[in-house]
């Protein structure tokens, strides 16, 4: 069987060359869907549980085949894995990115990693990007308001619990027992605009203070839109890291023409390290142009999450 091939091609690591990988996978299918899982925090795919995705064969004599991801709902600030090991800014960190053998592998070939590393750079730039996704965002809440309301109305039925075998899933189990013991709702627009203060709920926290030049960072501190709910916990500032430098031959995924706000040098922003994802060096473009900057001169600073818990 074709999907027996692919496996033992994976396994063997036999070779270097771009264009025998791309008989067994379209491998731009595979790169793209995987920089996604990295720049969304995907916390139920194929790199944290091996999960919620399609491997469909190219034809039926096709040894091709194509990756399709499938049921990316635990994603932007809602998670199940440790949140931490999502935000260093380096991509080799994300929890279960080199567990198995498909990602260690793909990535001894060159021009594979290179093109993994343009995803990288290219998502952020035109999709994970806060004058892309803010109306996006808008229209979503617009939309589910009314929805959310009704549902906020029925009777809790089903028991929600989660197993798993830490030497097999890289799931956090303080992160877990976070999401078991949610006794107080999140209100829906704190949801939306946070910061919620929990370990498995995040949020995705934009403010203008992405955009600002360096050297006015220092004097701004960011803002959310909404105060945070009295009755949730909050989060402690926590200590700028000592060291954001990738483990030996990985290449850092900082990409240069992009800004990163980094707690080393910016304390301003490490009051928000444990619950936002805004120490993504990933996701925030190193200038804005005139237009965008007047476009939401009007607006104050936000707080963004699309996924909110039942």
């Amino acid at each position: 069987m074709a999907i027996m091939g692919f496996t033992r091609f994976i396994a063997n690591g036999s070779t270097h060359d771009a264009s025998e990988w791309e008989k067994h996978f379209n491998t731009e299918s595979l790169l793209r869907s995987l920089a996604l899982e990295v720049l969304l925090g995907f916390s139920d795919g194929y790199f944290t549980l091996a999960n919620n995705f399609y491997v469909y064969q190219n034809g039926l004599d096709s040894e091709q085949f194509v990756f399709i991801p499938a049921d990316v709902d635990t994603t932007l600030g809602l998670t199940i894995v440790k949140m931490a090991d999502m935000l260093t800014g380096n991509y080799s960190t994300f929890p279960g990115f080199n567990k198995r053998s498909l990602m260690p592998q793909l990535l001894q070939v060159d021009d594979l990693k290179a093109r993994f590393e343009h995803l990288l750079q290219e998502l952020s730039v035109h999709v994970v990007n806060p004058s892309v996704l803010d109306p996006v965002i808008d229209a979503t809440v617009s939309m589910i308001r009314r929805d959310v309301e009704w549902d906020a109305t029925l009777p809790r039925l089903n028991p929600f619990g989660i197993g798993f075998d830490e030497d097999i899933y890289p799931l956090d189990r303080e992160t877990i027992d976070d999401a078991m013991s949610h006794t107080v709702p999140v209100p829906f627009d704190l949801a939306v605009n946070g910061p919620v203060g929990y370990l498995s709920l995040a949020g995705v926290v934009w403010t203008h203070h992405h955009r600002l030049p360096p050297s006015q960072q220092q004097q701004q501190q960011p803002t959310p839109r909404l105060r945070p709910h009295p009755t949730l916990p909050q989060q402690q500032p926590s200590a700028p890291s000592s060291s954001r430098q990738p483990p030996e031959g990985m290449l850092d995924p900082r990409i240069p023409s992009l800004h990163t706000i980094n707690t080393d040098n910016d304390n301003s922003t490490s009051r928000f390290r444990q619950n936002t994802f805004e120490d993504r060096g990933v996701l925030v473009p190193t200038a804005s142009s005139s237009s965008t900057s007047e476009q939401r001169a009007g607006r104050k600073k936000k707080a963004r999450v699309i996924s909110t818990r039942k």
